[in-house]
């Protein structure tokens, strides 16, 4: 699923941020992304160098699987509005909406 995983979940993120603020948002996204990325990567790596490879594997999925059913929740909810900043207009709705 890759990247490909992550576009509803920028859509949520798109929908739920004013437009003056989408460019900043989008990009403190990515960002965090690809920082927690390189976080995960080097933790499940010292897992690995302590325990092997298949341990280390394990580990990773668990904690896959338990932060993405932490998640589903939230996720299931219908996405809200977001409030914008004082002097930030808000994002109005697309016509015939």
């Amino acid at each position: 699923m890759g990247f490909a995983g992550t576009l509803g979940l920028q859509q949520r993120l798109v929908d739920a941020t004013p437009d003056g603020l989408r460019g900043q948002a989008l990009g403190l996204d990515g960002s965090g992304r690809m920082t927690f990325q390189a976080v995960g990567a080097s933790a499940i790596g010292a897992v690995a160098e302590a325990t092997g490879a298949a341990t280390a594997m394990t580990v990773a999925a668990v904690l896959s699987l338990g932060v993405s059913a932490l998640i589903v929740p939230a996720l299931r909810r219908p996405p809200g509005r977001g409030t914008a900043p004082a002097g930030v207009p808000a994002r109005s709705p697309a016509p015939g909406a």
